[in-house]
């Protein structure tokens, strides 16, 4: 199974709206260059906002029209076409793949439906001129539903053998052990190491437990530097949660409260700062306000590329 050569950008989208959606799900020049429903990507994607639909997460399968003209049991012996659905299927599990996009006939879709399942596929935009039916997927339902099912486990054992699990979602990998699928085991360790979220949680964490030591160098404090190095140890994971979930979370309310969380516990340190000096670090009002003003634009931009994107993928040529 080929991907798909990649198309000329459909969207007419200005230069700074362009960079606003780069790493979107409209990077896949199918996306582009089709009518979809970017609801229904959502929902089979699993993301919260549309605009959280990432590129690397997304695939466009050219061939399955052709597959489902060869979707019999044969395919689950396997037979080649078998062999090529599982090496696509173990590519999207090692690379953390949530969506697969497609065009297929009315006659493959009632096919497809048969064969993968019906609750599985779900049609992603209205009927084409060319008489082809935009659909949608996610490979890791697939696999976790298929691995329910002996003859279906049987084959997923075939063709995702020592699938390598260093970037599988914890979904994927439950999966593969419930089909009692020989996986390429990785330790915790390895996976947490890569794992961008992690570097992001120590990088910050190191910050936050050393930020307020400077201020014992300010003329005028009084106070003891262990209590408040203390007080940036004790504050250190709660800040650390609440930048990254002001930055990155996934709902209002999570970015919400780690506006919060941030704010009282960067504060916190220099409290006891102005309990036991003459002078209130200046900065610290200045960075509170940034920070709030921050998140204000922060919400503005998501919301933004989230109607980029959208438009993006509804406006077909």
């Amino acid at each position: 199974m080929k991907k798909a050569d990649h198309l000329q950008t459909k969207c007419d989208l200005r230069p700074w709206e362009r960079f606003l959606v780069s790493g979107s799900v409209l990077d896949t020049p199918e996306a582009r260059n089709g009518n979809w429903d970017p609801e229904v990507l959502k929902e089979v994607s699993g993301v919260d906002r549309i605009g959280s639909l990432a590129v690397r997460h997304t695939a466009y399968i050219e061939a399955l029209d052709e597959f489902a003209q060869e979707a019999s049991p044969d395919v689950l012996r396997p037979n080649s076409w078998g062999i090529a659905f599982g090496h696509r299927l173990k590519e999207a599990l090692e690379h953390r793949c949530t969506l697969w996009l497609s065009v297929v006939s009315a006659d493959s879709l009632d096919t497809l439906e048969d064969f993968i399942g019906s609750e599985l596929i779900r049609i992603a935009g209205p009927m084409r001129a060319d008489q082809k039916i935009p659909i949608a997927l996610n490979p890791v339902a697939l696999v976790t539903a298929w691995s329910e099912n002996p003859e279906k486990a049987h084959y997923l054992r075939h063709v995702l053998r020592n699938a390598d699990t260093l970037r599988a979602s914890h979904r994927a990998i439950a999966a593969l052990r419930r089909a009692q699928v020989r996986i390429r085991e990785r330790s915790r360790l390895a996976r947490l190491i890569i794992d961008p979220r992690f570097v992001a949680y120590f990088v910050v964490f190191v910050y936050s437990s050393l930020r307020a030591l400077p201020v014992v160098l300010v003329p005028g404090f009084h106070g003891r530097v262990w209590v408040l190095w203390l007080i940036d140890i004790i504050t250190a994971i709660p800040y650390t949660w609440g930048l990254l979930a002001l930055v990155a979370g996934r709902t209002f309310f999570t970015r919400f409260a780690g506006l919060i969380v941030t704010i009282v516990t960067f504060v916190s340190p220099y409290v006891y700062f102005w309990m036991h000096g003459k002078n209130y670090p200046p900065g610290v009002t200045a960075f509170v306000v940034a920070m709030i003003v921050g998140a204000i634009a922060l919400e503005g931009i998501r919301w933004l590329r989230d109607r980029l994107v959208a438009r993006g993928l509804r406006e077909g040529r």
